[in-house]
């Protein structure tokens, strides 16, 4: 059956007020710290938690910054070999975060246990990231049978009770994207990673998750990881979880002409790919289970005037709506790596992206967001986040120090009860504690209050 597109008539928008807090510094440590992973405690929503992907000088330890004031101020603590009893020297890299609701944190990370095989480890919380105890670390993936990268997680309802934990990988073995699923009945209360299903029909990468209302979980992914483009985006849900259903067909749900290795002047070395991230409306507002799609697109292909565009389906991911342009600018500027998250107690939508509008060579960027009252029908005005500007250029980057990161590969957002809080890299030294000033790049944060 050919895909169909759903319509819907314009809303009326109400009005709400967006006010942007203080840029702060979440990791204020040296070395280049990118790609950067916020998730929020919905059992003390003041409990914060960020990860990121550093350069060599760090990379041998996972570094979680942990806020308890709704990220005003920032602590840290280390994952090492102490914990998760791999090579001490090895690089701990492509580090995620996801709280359950019973406020035990989840931390992944890839990590070499030999030269022929990369494991993925869970290293779990129960302090909201101020510990993480040996015995509470486990390897979600593990074995020369596999070849994982990309991990993505995500938490929500078990239909069969408690909480499931989903994580979505790329399987360069099997040349597909793949989940892994654990279980937690309550604080500290958790079974190990297991139940390994093949998602994606085809060649996949890129993959993002989330977990519905009913437990139900979407991945969403994108068809190449190694060209320019044009590419394709897709989605799979599975309609009931952990229960007896299973993944189906995929989905198209969009082309793309940004590919999976798409160079862009703002990302000369580590270039970019669609980013293509899916959220489900937990709210007990009229829009939930609505499922939203959020990725770039590229006007023309290799032009760099790339865009970021949101689609969302009222069906579990059989149908979706025409694409609606988030960004408002009216340059031929690049706008990419966006990041999604739905508010569980408002429904309102929030995405986040670097946006180069106000740089004349297309190079410099700010952080932006934009935010849906109406069910992503249409987006505030965008407002600009971050206080500095960053450049790639001005990152002190050598070949021993992960050299091809440039601003990374990924940023990310949570939305909970009204606040939109993002993380990105940025190395304009706007809050004057980045160790390394403006050479490498710290994990920047703020406050964007929906009201």
């Amino acid at each position: 059956m050919p895909r169909q597109t759903m319509f819907e008539p314009l809303e009326k928008r109400d009005l709400f007020a967006v006010t942007v807090g203080a840029t702060v510094n979440a990791t204020a440590w040296g070395g280049n710290q990118v790609e950067g992973q916020i998730a929020i405690n919905s059992a003390n929503p003041n409990n914060l938690v960020v990860v990121n992907n550093t350069d060599w000088s760090n990379g041998s330890q996972v570094i979680v910054s942990r806020s308890l004031d709704g990220g005003r101020t920032w602590g840290k603590t280390l994952i090492t070999s102490a914990q998760d009893r791999l090579i001490t020297n090895t690089p701990r890299v492509d580090a995620r975060a996801v709280f359950d609701s019973y406020g035990n944190l989840y931390v992944a990370y890839m990590c070499g246990a030999s030269y022929t095989e990369t494991r993925i480890v869970v290293a779990r919380s129960t302090d909201g990231g101020g510990s993480f105890a040996a015995g509470n670390v486990t390897y979600a993936i593990a074995g020369t049978h596999f070849d994982p990268d990309a991990p993505a997680l995500a938490t929500g309802i078990n239909p069969a009770g408690g909480q499931a934990v989903w994580m979505s990988f790329t399987d360069y073995k099997a040349r597909r994207v793949r989940v892994v699923s654990a279980t937690a009945t309550g604080l500290g209360r958790w079974t190990n990673f297991g139940n390994l299903t093949t998602v994606s029909d085809r060649w996949g990468s890129y993959s993002s998750i989330s977990v519905g209302p009913s437990g139900q979980v979407a991945v969403a992914y994108q068809a190449d990881d190694s060209t320019q483009g044009p590419s394709a985006l897709y989605v799979d849900v599975d309609p009931d979880g952990l229960g007896k259903g299973r993944f189906g067909a995929d989905v198209l749900v969009s082309t793309t002409n940004v590919g999976g290795w798409d160079y862009i002047p703002a990302q000369p070395n580590r270039s970019i790919d669609a980013e293509p991230k899916v959220a489900f409306d937990r709210s007990n507002k009229s829009t939930r289970g609505r499922l939203y799609f959020l990725y770039t697109d590229e006007n023309g292909n290799e032009t760099n005037d790339t865009d970021i565009f949101l689609r969302y389906s009222a069906d579990n991911g059989r149908t979706w709506t025409a694409r609606k342009r988030v960004n408002d600018d009216a340059t031929r500027t690049s706008q990419f790596l966006p990041a999604l998250s739905v508010d569980p107690v408002t429904g309102f939508v929030g995405a986040t992206w670097y946006d180069a509008r106000a740089s004349a060579n297309n190079t410099a960027v700010q952080y932006y967001g934009a935010v849906s009252t109406n069910g992503g029908v249409s987006f505030t005005a965008n407002f600009r986040i971050s206080a500095g500007t960053s450049a790639q250029a001005g990152a002190s980057y050598t070949s021993a120090q992960m050299g091809d990161l440039d601003l990374g590969d990924s940023t990310s957002v949570v939305f909970y009860n009204g606040k939109l809080i993002p993380v990105w890299a940025d190395n304009s030294n706007s809050t004057l504690n980045n160790p390394d000033g403006t050479r490498k790049f710290d994990l920047y944060t703020a406050i964007v209050v929906v009201s």
